[in-house]
This record gives structure tokens, sequence and C-alpha cells, in this order.
């Protein structure tokens, strides 16, 4: 009996044990757990309880890995086909008709603050503008948001219902999209007709999609062409390059789904371009070592190409004859400066008087302490000017700083991040923009400040959502480290127990989700304001995630 028993647990490869399970759903249950266990003051709670909980989720979390990899979503008769237009259309409609209620409940359109003057910009009405576009958000999203304004004010008369008909035009543009990666997922990764279906009503009646569509930020815009760019790269890893030999059409097309992911957002261009360049010398190498060209021309015109335009033309050409200042450092050192901050309140007696000189000259050390928040990163950013030198001094005191007192950093890293591996932390997002008002120096309050039936609907759709992702077992998809931690640690788990060719697909279908699980956890300013934004690339990639390393066929259809 015992034997059979493990006869049967061996075939169906039920609790095998898993060393990589085991150290990604470790690390997942650590960093939930110590998100977990900031206190209201921004220190962290430690304990029995803390140790209990740890090793609880750490249970949980290996065992569900353990269950979800051994899920066979594909379909072992079939072959890679090619996908039809007319079905990813149909698909596509498909997902737009659910999504429907929500986008008409929510009418107009929720705003991001940065969005709203944006349109400041466009329109130069900002306090002090002096015409000058800054690019503090990407340009190419101030100059169609303004655009988007500007037809409202003087062609349609209608600024409300202009920014509702780039909605419904935005959340086209993404079903599209899900519709191609689901149908793609469906001909090329060989997935059952149930795993299709499922992964269609995940799509179809999630409203963390339409609502995201709702809003105007971004983030949202660059969603659909991130998703496009993500499959045509999974088929890019899976065809081993040959996806774009002898078809130009091709290879325009991309570079131009490649120029719109980082023209919509910044860190689009470091989350597309190192998966590009490491597939690009694997292709090299691979032809040194075959004596035989393996789709390296393709691979180098659609990596170089956009890569030039975006860090050389745009930055250095285009934008100072077009008068567009440069955006500001800083952006991208949220956790950094905060540990500066963190250091200065809790080390204060430990700052040498190089280091108090070199940190003044960029923080202004006097108000430093006062002005940290430490789940907010924005006020301790205020009192830096640019263009500034005092960047590299700085840089000095920080690293000389963590090496005294890394402890210090972690902590602050830990309390200005904690929303997003928080247990329990749900997914934030806008359905009411009526605070927008301080950024509004257009006068277009009738676009954001609901009145009316308008007014009732929004409410209707917000505690309709508070509802749902309230639900249990439902809420797992409602959670911030759902996405966060837990899928990108699956897909890490995977991909090292797999052997071979799969693992090596895997890992490189990998880094673009890694890339942008590192956007999440390192340049984020806060979970509270609107931060739930962040996670939309892992939202909207997630289908996916799960599909490829779950599809058994994915390594055998690699020509």
């Amino acid at each position: 009996m015992i034997r059979d028993i493990k006869l049967i647990m061996a075939e169906k490869r039920l609790f095998r044990p898993n060393t990589s399970f085991v150290v990604f759903g470790v690390a997942a249950a650590i960093l939930i757990t110590t998100c977990s266990s900031v206190g209201s003051d921004g220190y962290l709670v430690l304990g029995k309880a803390f140790a209990l909980r740890l090793i609880v989720l750490s249970c949980v979390i290996v065992v569900g890995f353990h269950l979800l990899g051994n899920l066979k979503v594909g379909d072992t008769d079939a072959r890679p086909h090619g996908m039809k237009t007319d079905r990813i259309l149909k698909d596509a409609a498909i997902i737009l008709m659910c999504w429907i209620p929500w986008l008409i409940a929510l009418y107009p359109a929720n705003y991001l603050g940065d969005t709203i003057i944006s349109i400041g910009w466009v329109f130069k009405t900002l306090e002090g503008s002096t015409g000058l576009i800054y690019d503090h958000n990407p340009v190419l999203t101030i100059y169609v948001f303004g655009a988007v304004a500007l037809f409202g004010r003087f062609v349609i008369h209608n600024m409300p219902l202009a920014f509702f008909c780039f909605v419904i035009l935005q959340s086209w543009m993404c079903s599209l999209a899900l519709s191609l990666m689901a149908n793609y997922a469906r001909s090329k990764l060989c997935i059952s007709a149930m795993a299709f279906r499922v992964t269609m009503i995940f799509i179809c009646i999630c409203p963390l999609f339409p609502i995201w569509n709702n809003y105007l930020s971004k983030d949202s815009m660059n969603a659909p062409f991130l998703v496009v760019w993500f499959v045509i790269f999974v088929e890019e890893v899976r065809t081993n390059g040959r996806i774009f030999e002898n078809s130009k059409t091709r290879c325009i097309q991309f570079m131009v789904i490649s120029l719109m992911v980082c023209l919509t957002k910044k860190l689009g261009a470091y989350v597309i371009f190192p998966p590009l360049v490491i597939l690009l010398f694997r292709a090299i190498w691979q032809s040194r070592a075959r004596r035989k060209q393996v789709g390296v021309a393709s691979l180098a015109l659609v990596t170089v190409i956009p890569a030039a335009i975006v860090f050389v033309l745009l930055p250095h050409v285009v934008f100072p004859l077009a008068g567009i200042a440069l955006g500001e450092r800083y952006e991208s050192l949220a956790v950094p400066l905060q540990q500066t901050a963190r250091y200065v309140i809790d080390h204060g007696d430990d700052v040498t008087d190089e280091e108090h000189e070199e940190i003044d000259a960029l923080l202004g050390y006097q108000t430093l302490s006062e002005r940290y928040v430490y789940w907010l990163a924005d006020p301790v950013k205020s009192k830096i000017t640019e263009p500034t030198d005092a960047y590299g001094p700085w840089l000095h005191a920080y690293v000389a700083e963590g090496l005294r007192h890394p402890l210090c950093y972690l902590e602050s890293f830990v309390a200005l991040e904690k929303g997003f591996g928080a247990e329990g932390s749900a997914i934030y997002v806008r359905t009411d923009s009526s605070d927008m008002g301080d950024f509004d120096s257009v006068d277009m309050s009738d676009a954001y400040v609901r009145t009316g039936l308008s007014q009732k609907t929004s409410e209707l759709a917000s505690n309709l959502y508070a509802w749902v992702s309230a639900m249990p077992a439902i809420d797992i998809a409602f959670q911030c480290s759902t996405y966060a931690v837990l899928l990108p640690a699956f897909l890490f788990g995977m991909t090292f127990s797999a052997k071979g060719r799969r693992r090596t697909a895997l890992a490189l279908c990998s880094l673009p989700v890694l890339l942008s699980c590192m956007g999440v956890w390192l340049s984020p300013i806060s979970i509270s304001f609107d931060g739930g934004r962040y996670l939309i690339p892992l939202i909207f990639l997630s289908p996916l995630m799960l599909l490829i390393p779950l599809s058994s066929d994915f390594v055998k259809s690699l020509l």
C-alpha cells in the first residue's frame, strides 16, 4: 500500500522536493513578513509573533508553489500554429464589452496629479511657467494628454467627453493587447482550451483592468505597448531570434513597439533593452559556436536602432532643439535619499563634519529630519535644486554611512516599501479624483469632479470594487504582494528548477519581469499616493507570467 502511494505521488509529481521553490518561497515569506512587521512609527516590530508568522507563511507559500508548479496547462496533442486576426479582434471585443460597465460607471476618467500638471504645461497656465516642457514625465504622454484637453476645450467644447473618448480608445488598445497575449498562449505555447478560457475569464471579469484603463497616467498608457512587446519578446526567445529573419515588416513593427514602451514610461527603456542586449549576445555566441548566423543581424537591428533613438537622439538632439528640459535625477533615487534622512534621525551623532557638508549641499541638513516621512519620499527630495553637482559628494556620505549602520538602511527601505509586500495590503485604485484641484491650472474641474448620476455610479463602482477585493480567496488577486512578490518568486522558482533549454528559455523570459519588479521596489515614492500604479506592468503581464512556466510544450516548440 505504501509503495503504491509512493508510486502515485512520483507519477503525479506532487510535493516532489524542489529546492528552488523552497528558496524562493522562503525568500518571499521573509519579505512579506518583514513588510507586515513595520509599526505605525516606521520601525520594525520583531519578536515571537514575527518568527511564528514567518514559519507559517513559509510553509504555506512553499506548498502553494509546489501545487501550482504541478499544474499542467499544455495541450500535449497540439502543435504551434498561426494566430488568426479575426479571432484576436473578436476576443478583444468581448473583453471591451465586459469592461464597458466599469468605464461608464467611472465616467469620464480618473487622473494622476502629474497628468493634470502636464496639461497645465501644454496650456502654459502653470504658475511661473515659461512655456518650457520638462521631461519629468515622458514627453509623449505630456503632449497626448495635452492634445486631448485642447480637443475637448476648443473643438468639441466638452472636456469630460474628450477624456472619456480617450479612455475608450485606451481600453480598446489594451483589450487588443491582452487578446493577443491570450491567443498567443493558445496558438504558440499550446495551452489547453480550458486554460485559454480561464485566462480570458480572468481578463474579462477582473476589475483591475478596466479601472486602470480609466486612469489617465503614463503607467496606464504604457500597459498595452508593454504587453505586446512582451509577447513578441517571448516569441523571439521561442524561435531563437528567427521571428525577424527575412521580415522587414516585423522588424519595423517591433522597433515601433519598443519605442512606444520607452516613450510612454521612462522606466520602460530599462525594462526592455537589457533583455534584448542579452539575447543579442547569446545569438552572437551561438553563431560563433555553430558557425552559422542565428538571427544576429535582425536582433542587432531591433535592439540598436531603438536604443540609439532613446538614449542618444532624443535627449541630446531632439529635446534641446525642441526646448525640452531633461527630468530630475532624484526621481530614481527615492530609496537612497530616504535612507540618508533616516540615518540623520537615528544616528545623527555619528555623522562626520565632512558628511554633514555633503548631505547639506544636496538635501538641506537642518530640516532633513523634520521633512522625513517614512512612507513618502517626496518631502526629502523637495530641497533638491537641479542641475547640481552635489550628487557625487552625497553618494560618498551615503556609502560610508551605510557601511557603518546597514540595518538602518534596511529598516528605512522596508518602511518606505512596506505597502508593496505587506500581508493583506490591497491594491489601491483611484475611483474618485475630486481632490485633484491642487494640480489644476487649466480650470477643468468638470473633467474630474463628478456630479449627479456620474457621482452615484462612481460610488457604486468604488463600493463594488471594495466588496469584490475583500472576498475570501478572491482577494489574493487584489493583493499588492501577489504581483510584487509571489508571482515573480514563483516564476523564478520554476526557472531555477528547470533544466537545459527550458531553464535558458524561462530565464530569458523572466528578465523583463525581474526588471519590472525591480522598478516596483527601487523607484516608487510611496504606496499611499496612487502607488498601486507601479504594479500595472506586473498586473497586465501576470497571465503570461503564469502560462509560460506552466506550459510543458514551450521548449518542445523551440526551433
